[in-house]
């Protein structure tokens, strides 16, 4: 019978030290940034990322470029077809339809500003780096004003 009680305390004080030892992983691991290795390759390639994933501080594209440059529409008008298509299919737009290259270059020359996928990603990751935490949504997880509990007293609206 004493064994019983033994082994059912050392299980108890097993569960709770994995139980603990997962609440503080969880925290710990919560106040680092990860990123995966596609996103370190995208930002390292625009050059937002140099040193460390802590660097990363600026948008790397202007996506609302002043006026045209003579220099960038010959660019567009000196590319082979493979490349205005695969300019086009860089910001995922539709090129059926363009039979001729004339038809492909009007259709990048219309499109050349709208950033590519890479660079949405690119956008989206340092957004999310830099954004703030929202007053309402730091408010409703307690860290603003509120309860010293931590937990938030939230209004419901009953129908």
């Amino acid at each position: 019978m004493r064994s019983v009680h033994q082994s059912k305390g050392a299980f108890t004080l097993m569960l709770f030290m994995a139980l603990l030892l997962s609440l503080l992983g969880g925290v710990l691991a919560s106040t680092f940034h990860e990123y995966s290795k596609e996103q370190i390759f995208l930002l390292r390639r625009s050059g937002v990322l140099k040193d460390g994933w802590h660097n990363i501080s600026r948008p790397p594209y202007s996506f609302y470029s002043g006026g045209e440059t003579g220099k960038e529409l010959e660019d567009i008008y000196s590319m082979s077809v493979g490349q205005l298509k695969n300019m086009l299919r860089d910001r995922q737009v539709s090129c059926v339809g363009c039979v001729e290259r004339g038809h492909l270059v009007e259709r990048v020359v219309e499109m050349r500003h709208q950033p590519t996928m890479e660079q949405l990603v690119v956008e989206e990751l340092i957004l999310m780096e830099n954004v703030p935490l929202e007053y309402e949504l730091a408010f409703a997880v307690g860290a603003v004003g509120g309860r010293q509990d931590g937990a938030a007293e939230l209004e419901v609206e009953e129908e």
